[in-house]
């Protein structure tokens, strides 16, 4: 992320649990799906307020490290609706709110080595020698 520098800003959203103990399929949640690092696990339960849904996602921010703000959608879930966004997906979205990129839903079809091919190109269309990565200056 730190290789953009300013031209471009990453940011998670964190939206509805893909693995809650007490989720769609229980019979494949045994209590072995645990989130967190391993000096703190945690069993996740589907969250049922957004005060809860924000309390995962401290968890999540704090165990993961990933460098970059996080926002939580909302508990009616309007974000991730609008994105198709669950469990996980990459997007790349332009300052006027354009959709550049649209991945494939994660796991099975999440590629950053995709994304990241996007950026370069939008990075040397832009013309922002700052923002291109070392590799491609």
């Amino acid at each position: 992320m730190e290789r953009y520098g300013e031209a471009v800003q990453f940011l998670v959203v964190y939206v509805r649990e893909a693995h809650p103990v007490d989720g769609v399929l229980p019979e494949r949640q045994t209590g072995t799906w645990l989130m967190g690092s391993p000096e703190r696990k945690v069993l996740i339960e589907d969250p049922l307020t957004d005060e809860e849904r924000r309390a995962l996602a401290r968890i999540c921010e704090e165990d993961m490290r990933l460098g970059c703000p996080m926002v939580v959608d909302r508990i009616d879930d309007a974000v991730e609706q609008a994105y198709a966004a669950w469990p996980e997906r990459l997007y790349l979205v332009d300052l006027d709110g354009t959709v550049l990129y649209k991945g494939g839903k994660g796991p099975m079809d999440f590629d950053p080595d995709e994304l990241e091919a996007v950026l370069v190109e939008v990075v040397a269309f832009y013309g922002d020698e700052q923002a291109a990565p070392e590799a491609e200056r």
